[in-house]
């Protein structure tokens, strides 16, 4: 879907100019593109630490992805939190412990959706065993532990997203620098026909109108991509930390799904059918 929004974008502006009587081939002006993403980026890497020049690559199937935390993910998660449950009552809790310290855990591999993401996979494993070395009545302290991970999980996203923001707001100035040396080389044609003065100047123009663009149709966009999914996470992984501490409290299964069903985001909730 948001592949879509920023193709719409896009097609609306091309063609909203060949209509009025424009030439596309007039806004290809790979230097301008050259000199706004050469000088963002720049910018970007110089005023960002490393790690979140980093994310900005290691996120970037998330700039165009539709919802991540949708009801298969919670509802996946339920059901697993479930298993857990009803092995912990038969087995114990060494038994799960044993199995998700594995390379390839048992438990997680009827659950497709979890099972591709690592990162709150990886979460609901370090939840389990904070708890499982938490000694009895540390409850509380395996908790806020947690909770820090899951602050620290968020952070990054979160700075990323400030990141984008900013070379968002940034790209126009970068454009106007673009147009600026088009019209600087405009200026060195003087002694041409019309013709080739106006060529000259449209071309720097578009370096202004690819800055806002690629601002306020691309970044800006990521930006606030980025800052859902962080805000998802945090909510999904709080979710996560919840089911642990009830199956670790060797709550009932059925417990367990009514406590956890109460808590999914109404939004998703209103999807997940009756049973899922």
């Amino acid at each position: 879907m948001k592949f879509i929004g920023l193709v719409l974008t896009i097609v609306a502006i091309l063609l909203g100019f060949y209509f009025g009587g424009g030439d596309l081939k007039m806004l290809w002006q790979p230097v301008e593109i050259f000199v706004i993403s050469g000088a963002g980026f720049g910018s970007f890497i110089f005023s960002n630490s490393s790690y979140i020049v980093k994310a900005f690559f290691t996120h970037f199937k998330l700039y165009f992805s539709s919802a991540h935390f949708n009801e298969k993910m919670y509802v996946e998660m339920l059901n697993l939190v479930q298993d857990m449950s009803r092995i912990q009552r038969q087995d114990g809790l060494l038994a799960i412990i044993r199995d998700i310290e594995s390379p390839k855990p048992a438990i997680f591999q009827k659950y497709r959706t979890i099972l591709k993401d690592y990162d709150n996979q990886q979460f609901l494993v370090d939840a389990f065993l904070t708890f499982a070395e938490a000694k009895k009545g540390d409850f509380m302290l395996s908790e806020l532990k947690m909770k820090n991970r899951i602050k620290n999980y968020s952070m990054v996203t979160r700075k990323l997203s400030d990141a984008l923001y900013r070379l968002g707001e940034s790209m126009p100035a970068f454009g106007i620098i673009a147009a600026v040396l088009g019209i600087i080389l405009a200026m060195g044609e003087i002694d041409q026909s019309a013709t080739v003065i106006g060529q000259a100047i449209s071309a720097a123009l578009v370096g202004t109108l690819l800055g806002v663009l690629f601002g306020y149709g691309l970044f800006i966009p990521m930006s606030m991509t980025v800052r859902n999914y962080a805000h998802d996470q945090e909510i999904f992984q709080k979710y996560i930390l919840q089911a642990v501490m009830m199956v670790y409290k060797e709550a009932r299964p059925m417990a367990i799904q009514d406590s956890l069903l109460r808590d999914i985001p109404h939004h998703i909730k209103n999807k997940i059918s009756i049973g899922y």
